[in-house]
């Protein structure tokens, strides 16, 4: 466990196929999600978290945004993180943007 605060973002990167990928450092470990997610919420201002689903591996928190509909999972084996559009493309890169602000 390490102290969790929005230095930990690596990078952030949008992919063509709405996609946020988002890389931290150090590893991460499932009892640390629920303050990850907590990082990234706080700066994609008017996010609001709808629902978490815990699995074996993967925890996938669902948030609207603007009217919009994301997934963000975390999955720990591959240390994964990305951010799932899944309404619309038009907020996903304002998404990456703000969360691209930490990495400044």
């Amino acid at each position: 466990m390490f102290l969790i605060n929005e230095s930990l973002i690596k990078s952030v990167k949008l992919t063509n196929d709405r996609i946020v990928m988002i890389f931290w450092e150090p590893y991460w470990y499932q009892e640390d999600v629920d303050g990850l997610t907590a990082i990234l919420i706080k700066f994609v201002e008017g996010a609001e978290i709808t629902e978490s689903i815990i699995g074996a591996d993967r925890i996938n928190v669902r948030f609207s945004y603007k009217h919009g509909y994301f997934v963000l999972n975390f999955e720990y084996y591959s240390q994964s993180c990305w951010i799932e559009d899944k309404s619309s493309d038009v907020f996903i890169a304002n998404i990456a943007q703000s969360i691209r602000c930490l990495t400044s």
